[in-house]
């Protein structure tokens, strides 16, 4: 420990109170000035850097161990897996292929028509409109119609005298 702390102390003290970024330097200096930096000794680090190697060399064999083990398990269970999924493999493919060959032709087919592709919509649309109409021009549903517009006119106008004053009614 130094023995002359007696400037940095007092510098420390005399600025504290004044400015915080100058208390601050001096304190760092004071602290600098009072604490050695703590090393290691000789054999605490040749031991720990030995126990480092052992145990890396340890690590190495294990993981040369695995791999042989994962090589020679590996790939038999892999050759095995192929000669099973082979036939679902193959099947799916084709029906990949298939499927991407229908889609290709399709959209084709689809340019190639032009306006003769989208007449089904509106035959679908057509067909709807004409079955509305033949509803509605049936006497029995225009005199239901009528009798429940009739019936919500007089709910609404129920709803406005509960709800709101006489005035607001005539608006």
């Amino acid at each position: 420990m130094n023995d002359d702390l007696g400037p940095d102390y007092r510098r420390w003290r005399n600025v504290e109170p004044l400015d915080d970024d100058a208390a601050d330097a001096a304190f760092a200096s004071l602290y600098e000035a009072t604490m050695s930096a703590p090393l290691p000794s000789r054999d605490f680090v040749a031991s720990t850097m030995a126990a480092v190697a052992a145990a890396s060399e340890q690590q190495a064999r294990r993981t040369r161990l695995v791999r042989k083990a994962l090589v020679w398990v590996g790939v038999p269970a892999a050759a095995v897996l192929l000669y099973f999924s082979a036939g679902a493999l193959f099947s799916l493919a084709s029906a990949a292929l298939v499927k991407g060959l229908n889609l290709v032709v399709a959209t084709v087919v689809f340019f190639v028509s032009g306006s003769e592709a989208r007449r089904p919509l509106w035959s679908v649309a057509t067909g709807l409109g004409r079955a509305t109409a033949a509803f509605v021009s049936d006497p029995r549903v225009t005199v239901a119609m009528f009798f429940f517009q009739g019936i919500a006119v007089v709910a609404l106008v129920a709803l406005h005298r509960l709800l709101g004053s006489g005035r607001e009614w005539l608006r």
